[in-house]
């Protein structure tokens, strides 16, 4: 596995990342129409490819891949609000593109 370029201070440069800061959905007018909402993950979704967002009960889900290196499987992340769903996308790809630590 290739290692993501940083950015200075050790940030992990990629897009999935760097186009939304998870801050950036805590500022919107709420409350939010279907339609806004709708939006809206849509938004996070093309933000973060790997990952499908979707929305039930009040609850903002997204289901992607797994952090740790050959697993195939998928993991499931959920929150309150879209906010708090960026932020836990925003770390999982950190992880997920983070180099592997060497044994």
């Amino acid at each position: 596995m290739s290692a993501a370029p940083e950015r200075s201070g050790g940030e992990i440069d990629s897009p999935a990342v760097a186009t939304v800061p998870p801050t950036a959905v805590e500022h919107l007018p709420f409350p939010m129409t279907e339609e806004q909402k709708d939006a809206l993950a849509a938004d996070i979704g093309r933000a973060f490819p790997a990952w499908r967002i979707w929305r039930a009960n009040g609850v903002w889900y997204a289901t992607g891949p797994c952090p740790l290196p050959g697993c195939f499987c998928s993991r499931t992340l959920h929150a309150p609000d879209p906010s708090g769903l960026c932020r836990q996308l925003d770390n999982g790809e950190r992880q997920r593109l983070a180099p592997e630590s060497a044994p």
